[in-house]
């Protein structure tokens, strides 16, 4: 594959020329190698979002890992995801462990042309019906696919949204870097505050701890990783940070890429009698939001 990388050994090579030959330059002045520098990161940044972005939005045959660690003074929230989606039209499967009984899962099941999204029901949600699975009307798009509607993807995309409302909020404290990794590959650094994580739903604080996040907390930038091969293939990000306070918060977000999706990596869809159907979108709704109240 032709690389497509012409930018960044500029940049790189323009930040590591030494200033020797500048002896005469006008105090405060920018010279024309760090303009080129600043020029080439510039495109560099640029070029890497654009990829992550473009990575989402034609989303292929995908293995993915999501976890969110949250730690606010004594309390913890955490929760861990793997994901696949594979096919045109598409069928995902989302598995979150929400605790350390790696058995004890919530599987979300979508096969491809359903009218219904499938759940699997773990031992602390089991009450919210009468059998292991429930079903309920698809949220999936007839035809193609939308990464809102896959929760793992959604993270992604949700990101991206933080990432360009810090630029509007706090430019001066994102970071916009570039830099190529030991080994081939790209490492792009950013930020995103606290509180466009919180308002995009990716940094999920507990109904009975939000009012110890000030807003001084949530105008905090965090630091955020992104990871490419060589060739500007995404590979992963992860947003980590603490946020000072009184008690501080710990925040870790991240997105691994950790393979490419087959017909092997989804369960067996359940027999008719394992199922539960809600149909009534009040219903739906009432389910969905205890599923998400049962996590505290």
């Amino acid at each position: 594959m032709t690389s497509r990388r012409p930018m960044l050994p500029v940049a790189a090579a323009a930040l590591t020329i030494t200033l020797a030959g500048c002896a005469q330059a006008v105090p405060g002045t920018a010279q024309p190698d760090q303009v080129a520098a600043a020029k080439a990161m510039e495109s560099a940044y640029t070029k890497g979002i654009s990829e992550f972005q473009t990575h989402f939005g034609r989303l292929g045959d995908e293995r993915a890992k999501v976890y969110n660690y949250l730690y606010l003074g004594d309390s913890k929230h955490i929760n861990e995801f793997e994901s696949a989606k594979f096919g045109n039209p598409p069928m995902t499967v989302v598995v979150k462990h929400p605790g350390a009984d790696d058995k004890d899962v919530q599987i979300f099941l979508h096969t491809p042309n359903s009218d219904v999204d499938l759940v699997k029901l773990d031992s602390r949600h089991a009450a919210l019906a009468p059998t292991p699975w429930v079903s309920t009307p698809t949220f999936q798009l007839k035809d193609g696919f939308d990464p809102y509607l896959m929760l793992t993807s959604w993270v992604a995309v949700k990101l991206d949204g933080a990432i360009t409302q810090t630029k509007l909020d706090a430019p001066d404290q994102q970071r916009r870097s570039v830099t190529p990794k030991q080994g081939g590959g790209y490492e792009l650094r950013t930020g995103v505050t606290l509180e466009s994580m919180i308002d995009g739903g990716i940094a999920s604080v507990p109904v009975a701890l939000r009012d110890k996040v000030t807003a001084e907390m949530k105008a905090t930038v965090l630091p955020v990783r992104m990871d490419f091969e060589p060739d500007w293939r995404f590979r992963g990000f992860e947003v980590l940070g603490t946020v000072p306070g009184d008690p501080q918060l710990r925040i870790q977000l991240g997105y691994e890429v950790t393979g490419r999706a087959s017909r092997e990596d989804f369960p067996q869809p359940p027999a008719p009698q394992e199922i539960t159907a809600i149909t009534d979108k009040d219903a739906v709704a009432k389910f969905y939001d205890d599923l998400g109240d049962a996590d505290g």
